[in-house]
């Protein structure tokens, strides 16, 4: 009876086998399924492996903040150089627009005085050749001075500005509110939006000073 047990195990486990199935028996089975440890020299080995890969990384890391710097520093150029590429524009256009200035001035002195000969030369006796040369000469003096950016300061009846006018004197004025200008005594002009020469005015003002006897 004995013996047709065993039989039949040894049956059932040929016929799980044959079905895939690896069911545990005896100590066979056992050590089949034992984890077996790494060798010493595996386990040196993967330690080597480790620091390398940790080297690796550290390498990486400082590598990646070199660049970073090295980035910014070449970010930093780029700017200064924008900044020193911008500085170097202004300066030329300022001297493009403000190089013949003192010329300009000087020019003004000339007009003032055509234009002070073309006034007088009205209320005189001057032939009518004289005049029209003054004349002709004043136009074109003045139409070569705008050309190169020159205008007139407007200024009476406006508010006295200490950037744009220059006040000789003060008078009273009912009409008038305090440090309006009433008269231009000498035309300022601008090149360019910059003042060059400043009008010379009279200031109204709303008190009235006594005179001195």
């Amino acid at each position: 009876m004995a013996s047709n047990c065993s039989l039949g195990k040894l049956a059932n486990r040929g016929f799980l086998r044959r079905l895939g199935v690896y069911p545990m028996f005896g100590k066979k089975e056992n050590k089949d399924r034992t984890v077996r440890k790494p060798s010493r020299k595996k386990r040196t080995r993967i330690g080597k492996l480790e620091e390398e890969k940790k080297n690796l990384q550290d390498r990486l890391k400082e590598t990646e903040k070199q660049n970073t710097e090295y980035l910014n520093q070449l970010r930093y150029l780029q700017a200064d150089y924008e900044n020193s590429l911008k500085r170097a524009q202004k300066e030329i256009e300022r001297i493009s627009d403000y190089g013949n200035e003192r010329l300009i001035i000087e020019l003004l002195e000339i007009l003032d005085e055509l234009e002070l000969a073309s006034v007088a030369g009205e209320n005189q006796s001057i032939s009518e050749e004289v005049k029209t040369g003054v004349r002709m000469t004043l136009e074109k003096l003045r139409n070569a001075l705008a050309r190169e950016g020159l205008k007139v300061i407007e200024c009476e009846n406006e508010q006295f500005d200490p950037d744009m006018h220059q006040a000789i004197s003060k008078e009273y004025s009912k009409e008038h509110k305090e440090g309006v200008v009433l008269r231009e005594v000498r035309k300022g002009y601008l090149l360019k939006g910059k003042v060059i020469r400043p009008s010379t005015v009279v200031v109204s003002s709303s008190k009235s000073y006594p005179s001195k006897e």
